[in-house]
Formats: C-alpha cells, sequence, structure tokens
C-alpha cells in the first residue's frame, strides 16, 4: 500500500495560507500590545502628575502659594506666568531643560497637523529626566471657573509617533485640582473623538477609566 505524501504545490499553498494569515493577524497584535503599553504608561504618567500637584500644595504654606498669586498678577504678559507657573511645576515633574525642535511637529490621532493657535498646540516645551516633553500653556485668570493652565505630556519624547491618544495626553489644572482632557464630556463626544477618525485628545480621559483596553 502507497503512502499518501503531500507534493511541493500542495506544501506552498498551506506555507502561502500561513503567510497570508499572518501578515493579517500579527500587525493587530502587534497595535493591541502597544497600545496596552502605552495606556499603561499614561495612567503612571498621570498618577505621578496627581501625586506632584497634590504634593506641590501640599509642601508650600498658604501664605508662600499667596506670593505666588501675587506675582502672577504682576506680571505683565502669560509667558511671565507661564515661567512663574512652571518654576514651581519644574521639581514635581523633574524637568532638566527647555526642549526645542523644528523637527517635532505632534498630530492627531487623524493624522492631522496640530497648528499653531489651536488650543492643544503649545509652543513652550520642557524635557524631563525621562525624556518626555512636557508643554505648558496659561488658560485663564486666577478665580474663575475656566481651568489655568493646561499641561501635554509627549510620554516617548521626540520619538514618535508624536500623536495625541498615541503617545501624547493632557491635562487641564485648576487652583484646586486637575483633570484630564475630556473629562465632564458626554460618552459619545469621547469615543467619539477617541477614535482613528477623531483626534484623540480625550484618549487622556478615556484611558483612565476604561477598563477593558
Amino acid at each position: 500500500m502507497k503512502k499518501s505524501a503531500f507534493t511541493l504545490v500542495e506544501i506552498g499553498i498551506v506555507f502561502s495560507l500561513i503567510l497570508i494569515v499572518s501578515a493579517l493577524v500579527i500587525p493587530h497584535v502587534v497595535d493591541d500590545s502597544k497600545k496596552v503599553q502605552d495606556i499603561s504608561k499614561w495612567r503612571h504618567t498621570y498618577d505621578d502628575v496627581v501625586y506632584a500637584f497634590q504634593s506641590m500644595f501640599i509642601n508650600n504654606s498658604e501664605s508662600y502659594q499667596n506670593q505666588i498669586y501675587e506675582k502672577i498678577y504682576n506680571a505683565k504678559s502669560s509667558q511671565e506666568i507661564e515661567d512663574i507657573v512652571f518654576d514651581e511645576f519644574r521639581p514635581y515633574l523633574r524637568v532638566e531643560s527647555k526642549f526645542e525642535s523644528k523637527k517635532y511637529k505632534p498630530r492627531y490621532l487623524n493624522f492631522e497637523r496640530v497648528k499653531e493657535g489651536q488650543y492643544y498646540y503649545f509652543d513652550k516645551l520642557y524635557k524631563t529626566q525621562n525624556d518626555t516633553i512636557v508643554g505648558i500653556k496659561w488658560l485663564g485668570e486666577l478665580y474663575d471657573k475656566s481651568s489655568l493652565l493646561a499641561l501635554m505630556f509627549d510620554l516617548n519624547g521626540e520619538a514618535g509617533p508624536n500623536m495625541w491618544g498615541k503617545d501624547i495626553f493632557g491635562v487641564n489644572v485648576y487652583k484646586d485640582k486637575l483633570e484630564p482632557f475630556g473629562k465632564n464630556l458626554p460618552s459619545y463626544e469621547i469615543a467619539a473623538d477617541c477614535s482613528k477618525k477623531g483626534r484623540g485628545v480625550y484618549c487622556s480621559y478615556s484611558y483612565l477609566t476604561d477598563a477593558q483596553f
């Protein structure tokens, strides 16, 4: 009785199918794994920022805080205010130096470029000890109900993808609290923004609350 054997053609077909399936599946597995890592990194970073914010207020007396507020009121420009405030954040965020690069051009999740003048555009950038890029922007008056500062964190630093919702996230800083971008917005608006067709800005909040990622 003759033993059946695979022909070269049959073996070639099997290998071709394996390669096709791998080409379809592996990129998604890699993307999902990278997304999990990015979300985990953002959660750790946000916890560190919350701790830094709380520590700054605990370690500074009320009289010292009033001195800072007075400096802000007497400041002649928003740029001067940003410098004053960031000097207070600097040691807690482990900032080492200013960051300047013509090649650094962040994008939204839908691949649109973040343009100068837009709310989520930051031109004052700094680099921390672990190469995270931190952006700061003064937003409003000291005692109004709007946020005072916006902080941006590019977790991968100058390395790519430099994209909101992937390695860039942000928080609004108020007088007595801070909140990730997107908090208190309707869930449908957050979901639309934190998608491939959205900007990815509200992923800053979505990834902190979504248990399944």
